[in-house]
C-alpha cells in the first residue's frame, strides 16, 4: 500500500502479485469482508475497495476478451435490416435478453451481493452461479486454481534433495 492508501501492486513482497487480491475477492468466503480487518482508515479502506474492484472488472474483461467500456451496440447491428415477422405473429415482438447483467462491472456488483447470503464453498458456490456471472466465472476459474501457498513446490525440491 503506498501513502496515500493507494493498493501498489508491485513485486516487492511475496503477496505483491495482483491475482492474491483477486483471487481474495472472488473467493466467496472473502469477498471484500477482508478489508473490515485492515488497520487503516476508513477513507483509504474505500480507495482501497474501489481501486480492488477496478482491478478485478479489468482481469475480468481481459480473461473474457470483451471490452465492456465500449459502446453495447455495434456498427454491424446498426446496418442489419430489422426482422420480418410472419402474418400470424406480426403484433408479438421477440423478447430480448435482459442487458442488465452484460458488463464485468455488473456482474461483480451482483456477485457481492450473492456473497453476503452464500454460505457455500467456492467450488459449490461457482459452479451454480457461472451462467449469472458468465464474464466473471472464467478468471475465477483462473485465479481460484492458484494454490495459496508454496509448499507443494518446497516438498518437491526437499524430496530431490535439492
Amino acid at each position: 500500500m503506498t501513502e496515500e492508501g493507494v493498493v501498489d501492486f508491485n513485486n516487492s513482497h511475496p503477496f505483491g502479485e495482483a491475482v492474491y487480491a483477486v483471487a481474495a475477492v472472488l473467493d466467496p468466503a472473502f469477498s471484500l469482508q477482508w478489508l473490515v480487518d485492515v488497520n487503516v482508515e476508513d477513507e483509504k479502506k474505500e480507495v482501497i475497495r474501489l481501486k480492488v474492484k477496478e482491478l478485478v472488472v479489468m482481469e475480468a474483461e481481459s480473461v473474457s476478451g470483451r471490452n465492456t467500456f465500449t459502446s453495447s451496440t455495434s456498427e454491424e447491428d446498426e446496418d442489419e435490416p430489422p426482422h420480418k415477422y410472419t402474418k400470424l405473429f406480426s403484433s408479438y415482438k421477440k423478447r430480448r435478453p435482459n442487458n442488465a447483467n452484460k458488463t464485468a462491472a455488473s456482474q461483480l456488483i451482483r456477485y457481492l451481493e450473492l456473497t453476503e447470503q452464500a454460505e457455500d464453498t467456492s467450488l459449490n458456490f461457482w459452479v451454480s452461479h457461472k451462467s449469472k456471472l458468465n464474464i466473471l466465472y472464467p478468471l475465477a476459474k483462473k485465479v481460484l486454481a492458484v494454490p495459496a501457498s508454496s509448499a507443494p513446490v518446497e516438498r518437491v525440491f526437499s524430496r530431490g534433495d535439492c
